[in-house]
């Protein structure tokens, strides 16, 4: 008696599209044969993870120790572009016939205060003035010299440019501002907890006077030319707003002089830190172990898959 014939494999094909599927019973005995090479070397796994787990848990207590110092910062509001925009804004008709374009009361200067903080040339010239880029680059540099070390492959030698100390400064500093609350947080790292608390009070306090010197020269400026504005027009509703300009823009300056937080104010102070934020020394090892399997079993695979080249041969 004949046996039926076995019925043809179906894929995607007999749905209309032109894919096949193969459906072989081999596919099974490859699976467990591959979940039986992973249990024969179990042990060689377990010891992979263990090993370079504490491997990487030893090596982390040669990473130099740092500390982290967190200040919670709320912007100073009442900006002093938008009050004098609203006062421009109530004779703009006048004050476009002179010329004088009306401050944007959109531009807030929280907006300007936090790029102030995270941009290039204020974080450069605040690791110059506080003597961090040696610390930055301690393998550039000769302590006992007190010099930039020459090239030494691949090492690059002399000091570091700008564009390398803003890329350091990225791991030294951290600046975040909460969406809903509009709150500035401000974490520096230090190599002891007394040098993290005070490079943390020396950030806040730079980007204030920063912002406050650059307010007071911007009105200083406006001044002078709304001085010359009214020695060249002889129009009073002119010279009216002119003098009301003015007079804004005096406040302005007499109000930046005497604040001391003049675009963020301290609501919580820079802590000194009890326990090191870097390195973490436990999150090093687990992730290292993990790696040290994936590769481990990266290898197994490569040596199921080319079995059948090594039987060949």
């Amino acid at each position: 008696m004949s046996q039926p014939a076995p019925e043809p494999a179906r894929g995607a094909a007999d749905r209309g599209h032109w894919v096949w599927i193969p459906q072989t019973a081999d596919s099974g005995w490859l699976l467990a044969e591959l979940l039986g090479e992973f249990r024969r070397y179990r042990k060689q796994l377990a010891i992979v993870f263990i090993a370079v787990g504490a491997i990487a848990f030893v090596v982390t207590f040669f990473v130099p120790v740092r500390y982290a110092s967190t200040a919670i910062l709320s912007p100073v509001g009442d900006s002093p572009a938008s009050s004098l925009g609203a006062l421009a804004s109530q004779l703009s008709g006048l004050a476009g016939l002179a010329g004088i374009q009306a401050p944007d009361s959109s531009g807030d200067r929280t907006v300007v205060t936090i790029a102030t903080l995270q941009s290039r040339g204020f974080q450069v010239d605040f690791a110059n003035r506080h003597g961090l880029v040696p610390l930055l680059f301690p393998w550039r540099y000769d302590e006992a010299a007190e010099q930039w070390k020459g090239e030494l492959w691949p090492l690059r030698g002399g000091p570091p440019s700008e564009d390398e100390i803003f890329d350091a400064m990225g791991g030294v500093v951290e600046v975040a501002q909460d969406p809903l609350t509009g709150l500035v947080a401000l974490s520096v790292l230090g190599y002891s907890p007394e040098q993290a608390k005070s490079l943390a009070t020396a950030f806040a306090g730079e980007i204030n006077e920063r912002m406050r010197v650059t307010e007071v020269a911007e009105a200083e400026r406006s001044i002078e030319h709304l001085k010359r504005q009214i020695a060249g027009t002889e129009v009073a509703e002119l010279r009216q707003v002119f003098y009301g300009l003015i007079s804004q823009r005096t406040k302005d300056a007499l109000l930046a002089n005497v604040a001391d937080e003049f675009a963020l104010r301290t609501v919580d102070p820079p802590s000194l830190p009890d326990s090191p934020a870097k390195p973490r020394r436990l999150l090093v090892a687990v992730l290292a172990a993990v790696l040290g399997v994936i590769l481990f079993s990266g290898w197994i695979l490569l040596r199921f898959a080319l079995r059948p080249f090594r039987a060949a041969a």
